[in-house]
């Protein structure tokens, strides 16, 4: 089955509130199996399942990503990032505006620092994320703040800590700003 078949069945058996279901889920299981079988892929690979995908199942990779930052910093698990990154990587070559990646790279680059996980997998396979990736890492670690692309760390989480988007203090314009400079390094 096609990753974007199997995600879409996934996401046809649910009814909403996957965002606010605990972390992990029944889904984020079923999500990360659907993944693991691209796991091996090289960049180029990686780009043409990416293409193939919906709109609906980026946006289900955008969340499982977000949830599995949250995860993997609660647990140090490097198997439950690697999986977020991919899932991160799929979604930044899919249909949707990278900006919206962009937002959630930032919480794997503290999720690393934080708990010491390794962005290894995601940088070894090369191509234009893993060199977003690296260039983000350069920066200066205030500039690296998960609350410049509209994050915080919620401690208050009854699971443990938690990453939540908040109303960003961004534009679009610094986003495309950001990618411009991204760029041209």
């Amino acid at each position: 089955m096609q990753l974007g078949d199997c995600l879409t069945k996934i996401q046809e058996t649910t009814h909403g509130g996957y965002v606010d279901m605990a972390i992990p889920s029944r889904l984020d299981t079923a999500i990360s199996g659907c993944l693991q079988r691209y796991v091996p892929l090289n960049d180029e690979s990686r780009v043409a399942v990416a293409r193939t995908l919906s709109h609906a199942v980026v946006d289900m990779l955008l969340l499982f990503s977000e949830r599995m930052a949250t995860y993997s910093l609660r647990n140090r698990d490097q198997i439950a990032f690697d999986t977020g990154l991919l899932s991160l990587s799929l979604a930044y070559d899919g249909p949707v505006d990278r900006r919206e990646t962009l937002l959630e790279v930032r919480l794997y680059t503290d999720a690393s620092t934080r708990a010491g996980l390794s962005l290894d997998s995601v940088l070894r396979s090369g191509g234009e994320f893993a060199q977003l990736l690296t260039e983000l890492m350069r920066k200066h670690p205030k500039d690296r703040r998960i609350e410049e692309m509209g994050y915080v760390l919620d401690c208050d989480d009854p699971d443990g800590v938690r990453y939540r988007r908040i109303d960003p203090p961004w534009s679009l314009e610094k986003v495309e700003d950001l990618m411009r400079r991204l760029r041209r390094k």
